[in-house]
């Protein structure tokens, strides 16, 4: 029972967005007095074999992550991506020759679209090549439904933003801080605007990473500039899940806790699947700290 209340109380803790210090130096110093005050000295010590360290509380933070992460991994192969194409693909029937052909064209489609690095340097073969076209054209019977619905969801985007044209040029740092004046920055981010705009090694990441990728990367070392980033990304429900990394990122990714790895502490404090307690107890001996 020890081992599985480390658990319960480190999940709690990320859930908290604490330090890992604070089970060992406040938690459990709480625990052990009121125990000790209500239920008597038994029952206290019988609480101080809960270990709440801070490797133990990073220890129980890494197994409950990994926990969410094959819970997540499990249902993957039950997903569908991608539905329309399989439906319009599967409501035609093509001759062996047309259908290879077909394979081989979709397997180069999704190798160029599968990833934002590989559509950039598509584009850059192109203009090399001199080719009248730079991108992949979306052909399908389905086009001019697309069309029309997206025409309709540009009417009703600038319904909710209808100053969207004023907002673009400052916005234009989120597309390309590297190609950005710095008078179209606010001005209280243009400090960090300008150590990010003249940082190499950040540039030669722009041009590997996809843009999402970039800004993340970099939300530990360019708060004020990242958050105004987020703000607008935020602005779709997709992106729900940015704003809150990025506040949690914020609590948890300190001065005096530059060093915290925040991979599996973000996933235990901001993943709704309850991981398995139970079955990591089960995998555990208990071990009583000292």
């Amino acid at each position: 029972m020890v081992v599985q209340a480390s658990y319960e109380i480190a999940m709690l803790i990320t859930k908290s967005k604490k330090s890992h210090y604070i089970g060992e130096s406040l938690i459990k110093l709480s625990l052990l007095r009121a125990a000790e005050l209500v239920l008597g000295k038994d029952i206290a010590n019988k609480l101080s074999h809960i270990s709440l360290s801070n490797d133990t509380v990073k220890g129980r933070i890494d197994d409950l992550s990994q926990d969410i992460k094959d819970q997540i991994l499990l249902f993957l192969p039950f997903s569908t991506h991608c539905i329309l194409h399989r439906e319009a693909l599967a409501s035609r029937t093509l001759p062996t020759e047309m259908r290879n052909v077909l394979n081989v064209a979709i397997k180069v489609v999704n190798f160029v679209k599968g990833e934002a690095l590989n559509s950039r340097l598509f584009k850059l073969l192109c203009n090399d090549m001199e080719s009248e076209h730079e991108a992949l054209l979306f052909h399908t019977n389905l086009k001019k439904q697309i069309i029309t619905h997206l025409t309709d969801l540009k009417t009703e985007f600038i319904r909710y933003v209808p100053d969207i044209d004023e907002k673009r040029e400052a916005w234009k740092f989120i597309r390309n801080p590297f190609q950005c004046e710095v008078t179209n920055v606010l001005d209280e981010v243009q400090e960090e605007f300008l150590e990010l705009k003249f940082n190499s090694p950040a540039k030669e990441d722009f041009k590997e990473l996809d843009l999402e990728t970039f800004w993340i990367k970099y939300l530990p070392v360019y708060l004020l500039i990242s958050y105004q980033t987020l703000r607008v990304l935020a602005m779709f429900r997709s992106t729900y899940l940015c704003e809150a990394v990025f506040s949690t990122l914020v609590a948890v990714k300190t001065k005096y806790r530059n060093r915290l790895s925040v991979e599996r502490y973000l996933r235990c404090a901001l993943s709704g699947i309850q991981p398995l307690i139970q079955d990591l107890v089960a995998k555990k001996q208990c071990q009583v700290s000292r």
